[in-house]
């Protein structure tokens, strides 16, 4: 009887050490995830106060996405291209790739598009195949250094898509407009429809 008590005795002993060196162990490992917390709270709260106060130094005001004409091509777009996604005003940096801090990347990241065309199903889906710009009679700016400037970028954007196999279609006023300067539906359905069939090659 001595004897078991002895064992029974020891086996508590064995499993407090047991528990005692899990729980040590835990404890060491939560303080560890604890201090890395730390280091990285910091860090992001030093970012954060930064960009903060950069945010609160300006005037920051929400702009439409698009104008009365853009608004006008997107439905007609959506109606004409059904086989295809539009989104309007997109970064380059949201549908091209590249070494981020290059030369290459900086010919690009801060350029937007007026409609990007993606594939609406299938094995490509959300894949761009096209993008179109329209040119309005705002689009070279007032001034002749913006009209340069305009013009430049524009031939990039060109040298861009051929280089890298996207479809690249420009619609200007005299495509899509009557003498009045209003959009002609016919006009602009018919121009759609040509980028249709092109797309659809």
């Amino acid at each position: 009887m001595f004897e078991i008590s002895i064992i029974i005795v020891s086996i508590i002993i064995i499993l407090i050490f047991i528990i005692f060196l899990i729980s040590n162990k835990k404890k060491h490992k939560h303080e560890t995830y604890s201090n890395n917390n730390s280091n990285n709270e910091y860090t992001t709260n030093e970012i954060t106060e930064q960009r903060l106060k950069y945010m609160n130094s300006g005037s920051i005001k929400t702009k439409r996405v698009m104008n009365i004409e853009e608004t006008k091509i997107f439905y007609s777009m959506v109606k004409v291209l059904n086989n295809y996604n539009v989104n309007p005003q997109v970064s380059f940096r949201a549908f091209l790739k590249g070494e981020e801090d290059t030369d290459s990347w900086k010919t690009f990241r801060d350029f937007y598009c007026d409609f990007l065309i993606t594939y609406k199903r299938g094995s490509k889906m959300n894949e761009p195949i096209a993008v179109i710009e329209y040119h309005g009679g705002g689009h070279f700016g007032d001034t002749e250094q913006q009209r340069e400037k305009v013009k430049n970028n524009d031939m990039i954007r060109e040298k861009l898509f051929n280089k890298i196999g996207l479809k690249y279609f420009v619609i200007k006023d005299e495509d899509i407009k009557m003498k009045a300067g209003l959009i002609d539906e016919e006009k602009l359905i018919s121009f759609l429809n040509d980028i249709n069939i092109v797309l659809s090659k």
